[in-house]
């Protein structure tokens, strides 16, 4: 295995690229479609972060080895690929701009649908679509997702009416991010029947304790 700044090689195949806080600038290259060996690809910004811009190609969805996709805390715009849909090996899929740089995010929002077809993608871990503009009710096809531990669709998305009680079939939640929606109605029993569910944050909605009747 070689190593260079961000980029790991394996068996002559990129395998890695990790490419945080590097301020890279400009639209995604659809030439990274080439890399069909590759694993992760993480440009997360975090701190001093990216400034990624545009919208994510839908190239993207021929990385059929992809395990992780990092795109967070970019001033990314657009709907969400439908082609993201083909990457069956996905664990970790985090999108969307950080909360504590508002004006920053405000510069570009990914919105529009989540694709329905995402319930196909039923290795995710973890699911972040947080800071974004999604809007209407939360998907019943999440609820096919039942190897997620943690799902993010709090801050701005305009989630809207009542949590789906089939999300009780994600036996495997850990986290649980919905607040700063506009989500109504009383918890879903099941939410509540959740072993594993050790944080969940469902502030700033207009939402009621579990019924248990």
């Amino acid at each position: 295995m070689s190593k260079w700044y961000g980029i790991t090689v394996t068996s002559r195949h990129v395998t890695q690229i990790k490419l945080r806080n590097n301020q890279l600038a400009g639209e995604l290259p659809t030439e990274l479609c080439q890399l069909q060996h590759l694993q992760q690809l993480d440009f997360g910004g975090y701190g001093l972060g990216n400034q990624l811009i545009g919208e994510i190609p839908p190239q993207l969805g021929q990385l059929s080895q992809l395990i992780t996709l990092d795109l967070r805390d970019n001033p990314l715009e657009g709907t969400l690929p439908e082609t993201l849909c083909e990457l069956t090996h996905l664990e970790n899929l985090y999108l969307g701009a950080e909360i504590g740089r508002l004006g920053y995010a405000e510069r570009g929002k990914l919105g529009g649908a989540i694709p329905s077809c995402f319930g196909n993608l039923l290795n995710l871990k973890n699911l972040y679509l947080y800071f974004s503009q999604f809007a209407g009710e939360i998907p019943t096809f999440l609820c096919q997702l039942v190897n997620l531990q943690d799902l993010n669709l709090s801050v701005n998305n305009s989630l809207s009416g009542e949590i789906p009680a089939c999300l009780g079939k994600l036996t495997n939640l850990i986290k649980l991010s919905f607040h700063v929606n506009t989500l109504t109605g009383p918890l879903p029993i099941e939410l509540c029947h959740l072993s594993h569910l050790n944080s969940s944050s469902l502030n700033r909605n207009q939402l009621s304790p579990c019924r248990l009747d």
